[in-house]
C-alpha cells in the first residue's frame, strides 16, 4: 500500500472506508470515512460519523497500519 497522496477519484468508496483527505489547500489531519448511502465523506471520531463541512477533497491517502502490540 502506498503512502503518497492520490487523486480523490481513486479513493476507496466502500461504505466505512477510512482515509486522510486533502482539499488542495489544507490537509485534514484526522480520519474521514466514506458512506455510500450518503455519497459523502464524513468525520469519524470513533463514535457516530458526522457530516464533514470541509472543502471538497482533491486527494486522499490510506491510513497507516497501527503499531504492533507489545
Amino acid at each position: 500500500m502506498t503512502s503518497a497522496w492520490q487523486p480523490i477519484d481513486t479513493a476507496p468508496d466502500e461504505e466505512g472506508s477510512k482515509a486522510l483527505l486533502f482539499d488542495g489547500k489544507d490537509q485534514f489531519v484526522g480520519v474521514l470515512t466514506y458512506y455510500n448511502r450518503h455519497g459523502q465523506w464524513r468525520l469519524w471520531t470513533g463514535e457516530k460519523p458526522v457530516p464533514w463541512d470541509g472543502q471538497t477533497p482533491t486527494h486522499w491517502m490510506p491510513l497507516l497500519e497501527p503499531p504492533p502490540d507489545h
